[in-house]
């Protein structure tokens, strides 16, 4: 892996933090959503199959169904993400110094580098070449790793 995919994987890291709080919010809300279109009276025509709409426990089985489908397939997706990141994910945590302090917080926080300047105290410019010079140690030990 080269220099430069390893900050690309970085910054799919920072990605999928950010996919993963997504998911976590849909999960929350899914049931609720799903539910409400119980009492709402509209006629559901994706479920598989339309049972007689005017069944109070018709509407309420197709409900529990989409969302048993739907949170399955957030969980999936949710667990892929993560599996990915583990890796470096426990890099960035192991690592110590300011310059791995600007790493977590861009990639792990997703923060913003005016945003991460305030936090560590620096300009953004700094921060930013902390972060360069960061990365390439990481991806030292990465490759010393493999």
């Amino acid at each position: 892996m080269t220099l430069y995919e390893f900050r690309c994987a970085l910054r799919d890291v920072r990605d999928n933090r950010k996919q993963i709080k997504s998911i976590l919010c849909s999960l929350k809300t899914i049931r609720e959503d799903e539910l409400s279109t119980i009492f709402s009276g509209a006629i559901d025509y994706s479920a598989d199959k339309v049972q007689h709409q005017s069944d109070p426990d018709a509407r309420i089985i197709n409900a529990i169904a989409r969302i048993d489908k739907d949170t399955e397939r957030l969980l999936e997706k949710l667990d892929r993400l993560e599996s990915n990141d583990q890796r470096f994910e426990k890099m960035i945590y192991e690592a110590d110094g300011i310059g791995a302090e600007v790493v977590r917080l861009y990639v792990l926080e997703g923060l913003r580098w005016q945003d991460v300047a305030v936090q560590v105290g620096y300009s953004e410019r700094y921060c930013q070449e902390l972060y360069s010079r960061s990365t390439q140690t990481m991806w030292q030990k990465y490759e010393k790793s493999a």
